[in-house]
């Protein structure tokens, strides 16, 4: 008897609250799913202590909780994983503009200026190197409107032709980012 007199008591101060609740809300569309929400809780409540007495209240606790959480839709797993994906890609495109305003500032001192700049990210969740620098293309001009495009210069090259700005950046970049020198491509434009 005492065991009906708790579950009472607790039925009828969750009804004065969530009466209260609704006497706050003027907006008729909220009050509906106020309602609709207290309605829900109350039968929760007023089965939990059935289902006690009849001995499977633990059964339905633990049924309530591994369907409502295995019950996630299609659509929302979808659309999680789409922003997952989107914070990734944007990730990736901040840490390349961040690359390309080193090396920009890296030109300047070096009175040279950036033209292009592409770099290439591994984004492979399941490769060793994810989240490092692949690649670095640069197009170079020693003036900032002009620009000729000259073929890739290749560090370890014998030809004496070898643009100094090329060396140093090259080795900048190396040094800095810890990307092997043969994939980075620098090429200068007069």
């Amino acid at each position: 008897m005492e065991y009906l007199l708790e579950i009472m008591k607790k039925v009828a101060v969750f009804y004065v609250i969530a009466y209260f609740l609704m006497n706050l809300v003027n907006n008729e569309k909220y009050r509906h799913y106020i309602k609709m929400f207290v309605g829900i809780v109350m039968i929760i409540m007023l089965i939990s202590p059935v289902g006690k007495l009849l001995g499977f209240e633990d059964k339905f606790l633990r049924f309530f909780s591994v369907n409502n959480a295995g019950n996630m839709s299609d659509e929302l797993r979808e659309e999680l994983k789409m922003a997952e994906n989107d914070m990734k890609d944007a990730i990736v495109m901040e840490y390349s503009t961040q690359i390309e305003e080193d090396i920009r500032n890296k030109l300047l001192s070096m009175d040279a200026y950036l033209k292009d700049c592409r770099i290439k990210i591994c984004t492979e969740e399941d490769k060793e190197n994810f989240g490092q620098i692949i690649q670095v293309d640069l197009t170079v001009s020693n003036k900032r409107n002009q620009e000729i495009e000259i073929p890739d210069i290749i560090i370890g090259d014998e030809n004496e032709n070898i643009n100094p700005v090329a060396i140093e950046i090259k080795k900048y970049i190396s040094d800095v980012y810890k990307i092997n020198k043969d994939n980075i491509n620098v090429n200068i434009s007069l």
